[in-house]
């Protein structure tokens, strides 16, 4: 799949973002909440490595190797949100487990970002 259609699949679960626009046009129309203060779609930022990561199954084990300040945190977040988003069920529940106090409190808020609410 190429990056774009990844993208594409993201964004019309976590943005609700029409299929007759790119996630460009999405962005310059100032459509998404996500994107709100970047200067770029936040999903279009991703590496196409991210955006498989978001994509897999969450029935699977993946591994998603970076090095620090690659964007690790955001794309969990987003990763969390898109398994989120997809929920056919309220009562559906997620565990994300992280090493620092630090690293939860950023997850926590890239998820609330990402999904619209707390």
């Amino acid at each position: 799949m190429t990056k774009e259609k990844l993208q594409e699949e993201i964004s019309k679960i976590v943005c609700a973002k029409p299929d007759n626009i790119t996630c460009e046009e999405c962005f310059k129309m100032a459509r998404g909440q996500i994107c709100r203060g970047s200067k770029q779609c936040r999903i279009s930022e991703k590496t196409e490595e991210q955006l498989e990561y978001v994509l897999s199954s969450i029935q699977e084990n993946v591994f998603l190797k970076a090095c620090a300040g690659s964007g690790k945190t955001e794309v969990v977040g987003l990763k969390t949100a898109y398994e989120i988003k997809k929920w056919k069920e309220c009562n559906s529940g997620i565990a994300v487990l992280s090493f620092t106090n630090d690293s939860t409190e950023v997850i926590k808020d890239r998820v609330s970002r990402f999904v619209g609410k707390q």
